[in-house]
């Protein structure tokens, strides 16, 4: 009674797309035109004998490492590449893009997705881009061998004319990906801006190609608008369209460990409010006051932190493997503790 399932997958960092230029607006002509491709594809006949199709739409990619090539040889800004994935996630819920995190590759995560979901009967068709490595070539025995292969249609030449197998191929001549994929290359003045955590390194100069280059002998507060504490250091969940400071600035390695610091002094909204913060001891403000327990503003009533909530305690949960986080004002909770923990990750 499963709805039909017809799903597609791209190596982001091999297939680079055309419209990222054009920031948000390319993004969702992108997401529109493979969407469109692929029903001409199957055809009207077979899209309406199957009835109501789910169709899921995801992207692997290492960001750091393809934001450095994207940048390097002037394909898009940073910004532009946001708005990209926005706009490309906006047309719908069921497309996305997919971080595999710093010095890691998406082709693993690829051929792990394939192998899953090429088992499910309800899988109709598996549309794959950027599948050209030697590390297919015992994902499409396996499924040749089990009689699956035929799920597998290729949106790229390269992954069609794999080696040990020839794939049937939907030929999107050149529309949605660059002919020329540039190579990785990460000059001295362009430094991955992410660490491996997914949030953004205050050690490392963020690049970005048309931004605002802040005077590095001046202080960051004459700005305006100052740049985004989210946005630099973490992620900005309103996103540029929203968000009232500033994205589009390129701050020295100095500068962004001085806005690092400075974001540490002032409280966490999510604690203040007596919420538990996502982002946990990742997270860019202050958990605790950088003062200590001697705060002089905290004698006087002044302390944003005067209320002792915002004293950060991370546990070690051995059942999910995870970490349990416990506000508290008067220090750690015993692990035997019967109290229950704000939030596991």
């Amino acid at each position: 009674n499963q709805s039909p399932l017809l799903l597609c997958v791209i190596n982001g960092d091999k297939k680079i797309f055309n419209g990222l230029v054009r920031g948000e607006k390319g993004g969702v002509a992108t997401a529109e035109s493979i969407t469109q491709q692929i029903a001409n594809y199957l055809g009207p006949e077979s899209l309406h004998r199957r009835g109501r199709i789910s169709f899921w739409m995801t992207v692997y990619f290492n960001r750091c490492e393809l934001l450095d090539r994207l940048v390097t040889n002037n394909i898009c800004s940073v910004q532009q590449f946001d708005e990209f994935l926005a706009g490309f996630n906006k047309l719908s819920s069921r497309f996305s893009f997919v971080d595999v995190g710093y010095s890691n590759e998406a082709d693993p995560r690829i051929i792990d997705y394939i192998h899953a979901y090429a088992r499910f009967p309800q899988t109709v068709r598996i549309f794959l881009a950027g599948g050209c490595s030697p590390q297919y070539t015992s994902l499409f025995k396996n499924l040749e061998a089990d009689d699956l292969l035929q799920k597998l249609v290729a949106m790229d030449s390269d992954t069609a004319d794999a080696p040990t197998t020839r794939l049937p191929i939907l030929d999107l001549k050149d529309i949605i990906f660059m002919k020329q994929n540039h190579p990785s290359v990460t000059p001295a003045n362009v430094r991955c801006a992410i660490r491996n955590d997914g949030l953004r390194n205050p050690q490392s100069a963020v690049a970005q190609i048309g931004g605002l280059v802040i005077d590095p002998t001046i202080v960051l507060s004459p700005e305006k608008p100052p740049p985004c504490n989210e946005h630099y250091l973490m992620t900005c969940s309103k996103g540029p369209a929203v968000c009232k400071y500033s994205h589009e600035y390129i701050l020295t390695s100095d500068q962004l460990a001085l806005l690092a610091s400075n974001a540490k002094k002032a409280p966490c909204n999510s604690l203040r409010n007596r919420l538990n913060c996502p982002y946990g001891p990742r997270c860019c403000w202050g958990h605790v006051c950088p003062n200590g327990p001697n705060c002089v503003h905290r004698r006087k009533g002044k302390c944003w932190f005067k209320d002792g909530r915002f004293s950060y305690i991370v546990q070690l949960n051995p059942n999910s493997q995870g970490f349990n986080f416990r506000c508290h004002a008067s220090g750690v909770i015993p692990v035997d503790s019967d109290r229950p923990p704000v939030t596991t990750i």
